[in-house]
Order: structure tokens, then C-alpha cells, then sequence
């Protein structure tokens, strides 16, 4: 087994022809190999060492951009959090649960959306099961109920540190 540090790639020089390589090969016996990738499956990174060498590192942690940005939940336990946080009432709570939008500052809020963005939105809402924290109607509540994002991230299982 080969290691390019330029291309930061494996090649198995044993068991394929190729018509190319790069020039800057680096042997790796199989034990090493198998470790590098069992580390990468288990999460870790692999990186060129000093030496040239591939070696495993944790990978950089992400922003809370980065998680905001895949974090999602069901509409359930999302309308349940946002309850028991005591940022909806327990009839906001009741139509947002049922796929409407609550009456009241989010509704209002709401018409703030010039069309037909808010028809569409009002559609989505209807339909969601899952609900991203990155959808436009997420920052809406967010805004019609004065949250701050760390709030809103709260309701995602987001915080800054983890």
C-alpha cells in the first residue's frame, strides 16, 4: 500500500496497475493502513504528518453554524420544548402542534411575509413532520417570540459548547 502526501491518497500498487502516480509516494504496510482506516471510520481524520506520513486527528469541531445547519426535530417534540420553555402558550402550542400558525405575535409576524412567500411558508408549516432549525418560519417564531438563538438553539438540543 501506497500513501501520495500531495493528493493525501492510498494506493494499492499491489493489487491494481495505474497508469499514472504521483511522484511523491510513501510506503504504508497493511497493519498501518488498516488502522488509519479503522480510525477514519470510527470518526477521526485522516491528515499528512510531519513527515509526510498519514497520521489520525480528531477531526475540527463544528461551529453551532455548522450544526444549525443539519440540526432538525420532529414537530412534536419541538412544539413540547418550546412549551415547557414557556416560549409558546398552551394554545400556540395546541395549532402549531396541529400544523396551523398560532394566532398572535407569530401570525402576526407572519404577516410581515410578502406573498406569495407567506403562502408558502404557511404550507410547509402545515405539512412539516420534521422541522429544520435553519427554515426561514423557524427565525420567524423566533423573532414574533423574542428569542434569542441561543433559545431557539435550545429547542434543537444545540447549545455553543457541545
Amino acid at each position: 500500500m501506497m500513501w501520495s502526501p500531495s493528493l493525501r491518497a492510498f494506493f494499492d500498487t499491489d493489487q491494481l496497475v495505474y497508469q499514472s502516480l504521483p511522484s511523491d509516494l510513501i510506503a504504508i504496510d497493511p497493519a498501518q493502513h488498516a488502522a488509519l482506516m479503522a480510525g477514519q471510520a470510527a470518526g477521526l481524520s485522516i491528515i499528512v504528518g510531519q513527515d509526510g506520513a498519514p497520521v489520525l486527528v480528531q477531526p475540527p469541531a463544528l461551529t453551532i453554524e455548522q450544526r444549525r445547519a443539519t440540526a432538525s426535530r420532529k414537530r412534536l417534540p419541538f412544539m413540547r420544548a418550546a412549551l415547557e420553555a414557556q416560549h409558546l402558550t398552551p394554545q400556540e402550542f395546541l395549532e402549531g402542534n396541529r400544523g396551523q400558525i398560532p394566532a398572535g405575535p407569530i401570525e402576526e409576524e407572519l404577516q410581515r411575509v410578502p406573498e406569495p412567500q407567506r403562502t408558502i411558508w404557511r404550507g410547509e408549516w402545515a405539512g412539516l413532520e420534521e422541522i429544520d432549525r435553519m427554515h426561514p418560519a423557524v427565525e420567524m417564531i423566533r423573532i414574533a417570540k423574542g428569542m434569542t438563538q441561543a433559545q431557539m438553539d435550545a429547542l434543537f438540543g444545540l447549545t455553543e459548547g457541545t
